[in-house]
């Protein structure tokens, strides 16, 4: 798993990295010949549901669940918890990890064997 979440924090930081771009480029003014107001309306919708602030908002959002998952796989190292406790907490992690690589599928380093 730790080479998925390794992929998974790689991704997210690009993805960030790109949100704070795009923020600064409209904080910017626009002035690099990016002209919102001439692209079609649903184009805008879109970008205004969508755009940078939602980006930081799901890259916190994944950050924190996938510290939950790493969480779930450290507990279900504990000899103490039952068998099928460990077990069970261990697959719900791996699940959730493979779900969260899905929108990154199409990235060169993305393994096959991370598809749910």
């Amino acid at each position: 798993m730790d080479d998925l979440i390794a992929f998974l924090g790689a991704r997210i930081d690009e993805d960030q990295l790109v949100a704070h771009a795009v923020i600064e480029h409209l904080v910017d003014g626009g002035e690099r010949g990016f002209d919102f107001e001439h692209l079609p309306l649903v184009v805008r919708h879109h970008v205004s549901r969508f755009g940078p602030g939602r980006a930081l908002r799901e890259v916190e959002a994944r950050r924190e669940l996938i510290n939950e998952m790493e969480a779930l796989l450290a507990a279900s190292g504990d000899e103490r918890l039952p068998h099928d406790v460990r077990e069970s907490d261990s697959a719900t992690a791996g699940i959730v990890l493979r779900l969260l690589s899905l929108p990154y599928s199409d990235h060169l380093d993305y393994k096959e064997a991370w598809k749910p």
